[in-house]
């Protein structure tokens, strides 16, 4: 067996990185933006999504929406959305199948309040931009 030593990764070749610049410019042409750098690192977030928030910037958010909760002046079904939501509770989940066994889904907000998940969505979004 012929060791690998002194040779390059595949992703050090000259063949793939003029691959890689050829997808990068069809990429760029069609408007994609990474949401990454190159080296691997996040970009700065849009301002128009949370998709890339840290870790960190989510956790503050549920602290903060738990906070508010607590002097809130909204229904008692809108709470209780939103308690579930900031305790991690799945909007929806359905059951799974492995090997031919069914796997129960866990609770979900739309089975504990007998909600819509699209109801439950913009009760979420409505408090989300108040917050």
């Amino acid at each position: 067996m012929k060791s690998n030593r002194g040779q390059n990764k595949f992703w050090q070749t000259k063949e793939f990185k003029k691959l890689n610049d050829k997808w990068y410019t069809k990429l760029k042409k069609s408007g994609f933006q990474d949401v990454e750098n190159f080296n691997g690192s996040l970009k700065e977030p849009d301002t128009r999504t949370n998709a890339y928030a840290t870790r960190r910037e989510t956790l503050a958010f549920y602290q903060k929406l738990s906070t508010w909760l607590q002097t809130a002046k909204i229904s008692k079904e809108h709470r209780k959305i939103l308690e579930l939501y900031c305790q991690g509770i799945q909007i929806t989940s359905k059951d799974r199948i492995v090997n031919n066994t069914v796997i129960p889904a866990k609770p979900s907000i739309a089975t504990i309040t007998g909600w819509s998940d699209r109801g439950i969505r913009g009760v979420i979004y409505k408090y989300k931009r108040l917050i």
